[in-house]
């Protein structure tokens, strides 16, 4: 029964293992190009204070979905699977209204006053879809799925994948605060672990019922939750 609970749908191990290293090349090009178009983004926010993200992220998933139909590939390559649907969404909801009731919980015993009603709404819309819906097409549906194409065994696929995840929440901060990687690194290492554990969650998810909406759910809620309060 436990071992039911970590395995990975059997469609999603069909689906890696046709990917081949002009797959994973191609994963790794798209984090290469988000790297770079981050740190600028940093650059320009601190030089002229205007945050392009949303529009960075929202282009980058959408390089990443007309990729998989420029290829010919299903779109439920990158998780928009039929099957399981219903066992994504309730799975997903479930662990993320589990974290918002935690945070909930914790802001009022800290005497914390919730944001405005309307601010919460705004929040969750965005943090659900431009954050977390983006976020995952690109990262758990995208560059995960085609790491397989350079990188056969499981363990390491995620871990590189995790890596990767890690890693692109570093170039906005250094391209803002000018700061080299090594002090960035040192100072917010604790931050990039979690960044790099949460990834192994998503993609745990993800890989539970080769579909995306369960990680999406879930890192929306997560995500949401931090904006409750004032």
């Amino acid at each position: 029964m436990l071992r039911d609970i970590w395995k990975t749908e059997d469609t999603y191990q069909e689906q890696i293992a046709e990917y081949k290293k002009k797959d994973g090349y191609m994963a790794v090009t798209i984090w290469l190009l988000l790297m770079v178009l981050y740190y600028l983004m940093g650059q320009l926010y601190a030089r002229e204070g205007v945050y392009i993200g949303t529009i960075v992220n929202i282009i980058l998933a959408i390089l990443c979905v007309s990729l998989v139909f420029v290829r010919k590939e299903k779109i439920s390559s990158i998780g928009f699977n039929k099957n399981n649907v219903v066992k994504s969404i309730i799975t997903g909801s479930i662990l993320g209204l589990l974290i918002v009731a935690f945070n909930i919980l914790l802001n009022l015993i800290q005497g914390r006053t919730f944001a405005p009603l309307q601010n919460i709404i705004i929040n969750l819309v965005y943090y659900m879809v431009v954050i977390s819906l983006v976020e995952e097409i690109i990262f758990r549906g995208y560059i995960q799925t085609r790491l397989y194409g350079l990188v056969k065994r499981p363990m390491i696929a995620r871990i590189l994948g995790a890596l990767f995840f890690m890693l692109m929440h570093i170039p906005f901060q250094m391209g803002y605060a000018n700061m080299e990687l090594v002090a960035y690194v040192q100072m917010n290492w604790i931050t990039l672990v979690f960044t790099f554990a949460w990834h192994m969650v998503f993609d745990f998810l993800y890989r539970k019922y080769n579909a995306i909406y369960a990680p999406t759910i879930f890192h929306g809620f997560m995500n949401w939750s931090n904006y409750l309060f004032l």
